[in-house]
């Protein structure tokens, strides 16, 4: 019990920022892999075969809505800034 409520600990106390850049880079990653599968596929029928790169195109799609979240979520900061005369 003591290391879940440590580890529950641990992620109220993780900086947002710092998650954000941690998944942001995790989603790099992953657009460089698919990328680099991509090249060395074959035909579309072979794409289609591929479970790891099926798998990687999974967690990209899955990816998309948060994705899009945190591009609203910026504007929104951003306009914010700007609607007060705060230069962003």
């Amino acid at each position: 019990m003591t290391t879940a409520t440590a580890s529950q600990s641990n992620a109220a106390s993780v900086d947002p920022d710092v998650k954000v850049q941690s998944d942001l880079s995790a989603l790099s990653e992953q657009i460089s892999l698919v990328r680099s599968m991509l090249k060395l596929a074959g035909p579309l029928s072979s794409i289609k075969e591929d479970e790891a790169l099926l798998a990687v195109i999974g967690f990209l799609e899955a990816c998309a809505p948060r994705m899009v979240e945190l591009i609203e979520a910026a504007a929104g900061v951003r306009v914010g800034r700007n609607v007060r005369g705060v230069p962003g």
